[in-house]
């Protein structure tokens, strides 16, 4: 079996940021943030599914010392410019995606945590392709459309 590969993808609420991360995993399933994730202004499809398939990826085993599991410990977070993890949990949509054989699983968890979706996408699909799906997602969880 081959070792899973992960990405989450930060949309913030009004649309004009979004931040890619590559996520690791430890030998005992712990997920960890890759550090230096990806903060875009601006990007097109293309530039944003390219970015998602490279942090997929990189996705890989972690085996250096865990950094804090606390959420102010998030890459994710200190890249954002957030000044709480409040803020960053109101402020940006997460959208996780994980690479399943040749698929894509994009999953979004609406904000009360009762819900949770999924689409796909085919891993060779264009990258265009793969960033409308995570876009979709991102806007079925903005305007709660389900």
């Amino acid at each position: 079996m081959s070792e899973p590969r992960q990405a989450r993808v930060y949309f913030r609420r009004d649309g004009k940021r979004v931040i890619v991360a590559t996520v690791h995993h430890t030998p005992k399933g712990i997920l960890v943030e890759g550090e230096g994730p990806l903060s875009l202004t601006a990007w097109d499809d293309a530039a944003l599914g390219e970015s998602v398939q490279t942090a997929l990826e990189q996705s890989s085993l972690f085996t250096r010392d865990l950094p804090g599991m606390e959420p102010s410990y998030w890459p994710a977070l200190k890249v954002s410019g957030e000044p709480s993890v409040r803020s960053f949990e109101v402020g940006f949509i997460r959208i996780d995606l994980f690479l399943a054989g040749s698929v894509v699983l994009i999953d979004g968890t609406h904000s009360d945590k009762q819900l949770k979706l999924r689409l796909q996408e085919r891993f060779d699909a264009s990258p265009a392709d793969l960033a409308r799906k995570v876009g979709r997602m991102f806007e079925i969880l903005r305007d709660r459309k389900f």
